[in-house]
């Protein structure tokens, strides 16, 4: 999706009022927040401990022989998260010493790549904190996991018309003529399928035709859920199923479409996702596992499956206050006592054998708590990291009259223009569009981090407040690349439910929309 208006160049004027003009004043402007200098992002995908080490952060141009490690801090999405730094109690990072963190990835329809931000020098960081507590709970044998049918093949921006869909869509259903049903079956691999426990279909469909849509689903060949609905809408099921019909290994989900209506030849529908909930045995697999437990109670956990030994586990219920769960008695190897924080009136974990398979671990749980298991082998790198470029768009000594903001494949020709524009007596702000996406969205891709770095300008800027925007890269509606050959996204369209026969388009315009 080109925008529609001119490709490459857009330039905007800015709805930019004297305040008293209308009833309404500017649009509360986000707080922005200036990255930490020096910095490093670092890029995760997936849930998991991440580990940085020496040799990593040389080879990026970090100072590793002169910095005090323990003034290492990593922040996601402007808060400072909780850390591991080993080696650094002796007040130097040196070749073997590295940093652990648990990261996780995103899912916008911008990217699911997080950003993690690594900085030093600035005073002591938050680290993780070490907690023992309970050996003698109840066993919990299973947890609620889920295995996840998502393929975006399609993009129909009229499906359904309403404002905040994604608008993607995997594979039709497709029956033609009356009383001919049509099928397609959706494969869904579970594992460690405990034997008893309750389990649940959940999926999200959507009619791409009028008329009526008669859906049945079948999993492994058992009747689990019948319904009808009418029109270009969407339909959602959320369906109890037994337990016991489900296996290890691929399950077959078979969506049926009846086309049985009277005077209807055609019928055809759209899986969006499809979510299958079970209980699943306390089993590790590539030597980890992450879970989460709902229900409270006095518990203890025993984790089969690993392979190595060396297990830790950690309480990652709130991501940026990571906890490690301490052995619990005095006889077992690595053993270690520290008062219970946060979250419960403690919790013990035991290396049953060092040679064996099985981990255990014991916690209160009062509210729902989330948990990583892992032997060394299962600690991550990340995808990449860069030396961040520091920016500072909260602070513009001369104010501006015209921003053009741009990607910085464009810079030079940008550079021209804005001279140009300077020439013919403008404050001109030539603003790096990663710029935006790191001071007023973590450093992630986003239209709405623009326009509150516009509406923010517009606030703190020195006066007169900006006139005019340009915006030099073109967009795509995909964004994240579903499709193979997809153009780049420089500059993000903005986009919005139009109306019923557009439906979802750009409207780079609401960028400036500031005042009113």
């Amino acid at each position: 999706m080109s925008r529609l208006f001119v490709p490459l160049l857009a330039l905007l004027a800015m709805a930019l009022l004297p305040t008293g003009a209308l009833a309404a004043g500017p649009d509360a402007a986000a707080t922005p927040w200036r990255p930490p200098d020096p910095a490093l992002k670092i890029f995760v995908d997936q849930p998991g401990l991440y580990q940085l080490t020496y040799d990593d952060l040389a080879a990026v141009g970090l100072p590793v022989d002169d910095l005090d490690p323990r003034t290492f801090q990593i922040f996601e999405a402007g808060r400072e998260i909780a850390i591991l730094v080993q080696g650094e109690a002796d007040g130097s990072f040196d070749a073997g010493d590295s940093i652990l963190f648990f990261g996780q990835g995103v899912d916008t329809r911008y990217t699911d790549t997080n950003v993690y931000w690594l900085t030093y020098g600035q005073g002591e960081g938050r680290r993780v904190v070490q907690r023992g507590g309970v050996d003698d709970g109840s066993p919990l044998t299973a947890y609620t996991d889920q295995a996840r049918y998502e393929e975006n093949q399609i993009y129909i921006s009229t499906l359904p018309l309403a404002e905040g869909h994604d608008h993607w869509y995997g594979p039709s259903i497709q029956a033609a003529g009356l009383d001919r049903p049509g099928s397609r079956t959706f494969d869904l691999t579970l594992d460690a399928v405990a034997d008893a426990g309750s389990a649940r279909l959940e999926a999200l469909f959507a009619g791409n035709v009028t008329g009526t849509h008669h859906l049945r689903l079948y999993v492994n060949d058992e009747l689990v859920h019948e319904s009808s609905w009418s029109g270009r809408e969407l339909h959602a099921v959320n369906e109890e199923i037994p337990q016991a019909i489900l296996h290890d290994g691929q399950n077959a989900v078979r969506a049926v479409l009846l086309n049985d209506t009277d005077g209807q030849v055609f019928d055809m529908v759209y899986l969006d996702w499809m979510t299958l909930r079970y209980a699943r045995r306390l089993v590790a697999r590539d030597n980890a596992l992450l879970f989460r437990v709902d229900a409270p109670g006095r518990w203890r956990f025993d984790i089969a499956g690993f392979q190595e030994s060396g297990v830790r586990v950690f309480d990652v219920t709130d991501p940026a206050n990571v906890q490690q769960i301490s052995a619990d008695a005095p006889a077992l190897p690595y053993a270690l006592y520290l008062p219970a924080v946060q979250g419960g009136a403690g919790a013990s974990a035991r290396r049953v054998d060092e040679a064996a398979t099985t981990f255990q671990f014991g916690d209160d749980v009062t509210s729902p708590r989330r948990y990583l298991a892992l032997a060394p082998s299962a600690i991550r790198a990340p995808l990449r990291i860069l030396a961040d470029e520091p920016s500072n768009l909260q602070h513009s000594a001369q104010g501006a009259d015209y921003i053009l903001i741009t990607h910085r494949d464009f810079w030079d020709a940008a550079q021209r223009l804005a001279d140009y524009r300077a020439a013919q007596g403008m404050r001109v702000a030539l603003v790096d569009v990663q710029d935006i996406y790191d001071e007023f969205n973590g450093g992630l891709m986003s239209a709405q981090a623009i326009h509150d770095f516009l509406a923010y300008a517009y606030q703190h800027w020195p006066a007169p407040a900006p006139r005019y925007v340009l915006l030099m890269g073109d967009g795509t509606y995909d964004m994240r690349h579903y499709l193979p050959d997809t153009a780049p996204t420089y500059i993000p369209p903005n986009l919005i439910f139009m109306d019923t026969l557009i439906g979802e388009g750009a409207s780079d315009n609401r960028y400036v929309t500031i005042v009113g």
